[in-house]
């Protein structure tokens, strides 16, 4: 890729929920992806969200959606 990847996807009420520590958020979308550098450059990166969810910056959590056929993401990136 020439560069890191853009999010596309669809964005609702409480369409998205994040796991974490034991809790759990409902929000309405990504605020975008930031892909790592580094030794794993081009391997990984990372959803951030940057309203709705509660809790301490830089924490981690699993995401899944609630049940609905509008829900997408997609990761688009220019080869």
């Amino acid at each position: 890729m020439r560069a890191g990847p853009t999010v596309v996807q669809n964005t609702g009420t409480g369409y998205y929920n994040l796991s974490y520590n034991g809790t759990s958020d409902a929000f309405d979308g990504f605020a975008g992806f930031q892909w790592n550098g580094g030794e794993n450059a081009g391997r990984s990166g990372a959803f951030y969200v940057s309203s709705g969810i509660s809790g301490t910056a830089g924490m981690a959590g699993g995401f899944g959606t609630f049940p609905s056929s509008s829900c997408k993401v997609i990761l688009e990136a220019e080869l």
